[in-house]
């Protein structure tokens, strides 16, 4: 009697104080079930605090978030509305750097999501090295109404690329049910959240359009070519792409105006002036071939996973990049080939790779297109793959620069370049995936001229690039003209 005495008043303390907790427990990777329904999120209701209470531990002393605030948005985001914005509607993002006073938690963004009918928040950052292996952490959330929520979740992804890195990428996936949770945090363990506000990050909503393909076209930075961009970007609107999501960090001016005539049109949306943390302690520039840069790197494929989550069809690719379907087959409407290749069985298509090595002489030096200049390739061969994929099919936190993992059921393929190829206009460099033992006799034959004995440039076999010529004459009318209007230099 005494106990269930206790329990009542427990329940009634519960209720007259409007405390509520939410608990999830899970897998590393969220495998969420689009077809699912609220059976398969298991939220357990143990207590809510309203906003004027502060949170307390056990010796009653306010506790520290352990969070860093990267990413802060100085003007409103429209990324949630998929059609055109009008010119005075851009969205200009610009991601800042803020410090606090913990070291441990770095964040960048707060995306939110649906699956199914199930609503999660994606929290992209930064972890120490020493948390890796840490799986339970607290979903600090303000509502609109001024409530707060605490959610003790353990649907956490990494990417621990590297053993020497102090900080290493990391993704928090929050689940909720409510559609108006305006700011986050994390603390590590259950239950404990600060509540000064300027521990928090502002929650945005994924961009949406559920026939639509987009692409995650990483970092643009530095010395990158304005002129090479454009003709990027052409072959992207030609091809059926619907948008594309970029991120820049000291770009030149040139190709910055590049990017903000795309921007200014609608079709492209720009994350400007990425900043990372422990800058001082950890010695990296952006693009650098150094373990902690692909960290780095990881949080933007993150944050960019996240924000694309609601387009049917997603592919992460550099500027120099192109994915060209079969156009004898499938003419220039990409998306119809995609349809076409992922069916009902799977989740990422990849490609072979025919590698436009700028470093030999070009082919055609009349050509007024970069992409003209350069019409002979390596054979297909399997060398820094990437991904097209469909996130509704894909497990959430799994994408990056080179790999995804579908949902149970579904499956990933490489297909023949007879039907899609990635074509990579790039210098030779001094490695690959793949080295001249790695193919059989029959093989060494197609891949490398045999009369030479340099494997890592000018030993390749070459081959006459019809699909890239004739994608070349479609869009050299528009490349002049803007090139023009932009006063873009070669």
């Amino acid at each position: 009697m005494t106990i269930l005495l206790c329990l009542l008043i427990f329940v009634w303390y519960g209720i007259a104080t409007y405390n509520v907790f939410f608990t999830l427990f899970d897998t590393n990777l969220i495998d969420e079930n689009p077809e699912s329904t609220d059976s398969n999120i298991k939220l357990n209701i143990i207590g809510r605090q309203m906003s004027h209470d502060m949170v307390l531990n056990e010796n009653h002393e306010s506790i520290d978030s352990n969070i860093n605030i990267i990413g802060r948005q100085r003007s409103r985001d429209k990324t949630t509305n998929p059609t055109e914005p009008d010119d005075d509607e851009i969205l200009r993002k610009f991601m800042e750097y803020q410090h606090t006073y913990e070291p441990d938690i770095y964040l960048y963004s707060a995306i939110s999501i649906q699956e199914g009918i199930n609503k999660f928040i994606l929290i992209n950052g930064w972890e120490r090295k020493s948390l890796l292996h840490v799986k339970n952490f607290t979903c600090c959330l303000h509502d609109r109404d001024g409530t707060n929520l605490f959610i003790n979740s353990t649907l956490k992804s990494t990417f621990d690329l590297f053993d020497n890195v102090t900080l290493h990428s990391v993704q928090y996936a929050c689940p909720v049910r409510s559609s108006s949770i305006q700011s986050v945090s994390v603390s590590i363990g259950t239950h404990k959240c600060e509540e000064s506000e300027q521990h928090y990050i502002n929650v945005e909503s994924s961009m949406r359009n559920e026939s639509g393909l987009a692409i995650c076209g990483k970092i643009s930075y530095g010395n990158m070519d304005a002129e090479l961009i454009l003709e990027w970007f052409e072959v992207q609107r030609l091809l059926g792409v619907d948008k594309v999501l970029t991120y820049t960090y000291k770009l030149n001016d040139q190709a910055m105006a590049v990017l903000e005539y795309y921007e200014s049109i609608g079709y492209a949306v720009i994350m400007r002036d990425f900043e990372y943390p422990l800058q001082e302690e950890i010695k990296r520039s952006v693009g650098e071939k150094a373990e902690s840069a692909w960290s780095d790197l990881q949080v933007l494929i993150h944050d960019c996973e996240s924000r694309l989550h609601g387009y049917k069809y997603v592919a992460v690719l550099d500027k120099d990049e192109f994915y060209i379907p079969n156009i004898t087959k499938h003419g220039f409407k990409i998306k119809s080939a995609l349809n076409y290749y992922f069916g009902n069985d799977y989740a990422g298509i990849s490609a072979l790779v025919k590698m436009h090595m700028t470093s030999w002489k070009p082919s055609n030096e009349s050509s007024d297109l970069i992409i003209g200049k350069y019409l002979l390739s390596t054979a297909p061969v399997y060398d820094n793959v990437k991904y097209i994929y469909m996130p509704s099919r894909t497990k959430i936190g799994s994408v990056s620069v080179h790999s995804m993992l579908p949902k149970r059921n579904y499956d990933s393929i490489v297909l023949p370049d007879s039907e899609i190829a990635l074509h990579h206009y790039r210098k030779c460099r001094t490695d690959y995936w793949f080295d001249r033992w790695s193919f059989s006799a029959k093989e060494r034959k197609v891949v490398y001229d045999n009369k030479s004995s340099d494997d890592l440039c000018f030993g390749f076999r070459k081959y006459y690039q019809k699909d890239m010529a004739i994608i070349m004459e479609r869009i050299r009318d528009n490349v002049l003209k803007i090139r023009t209007k932009l006063n873009v230099t070669m």
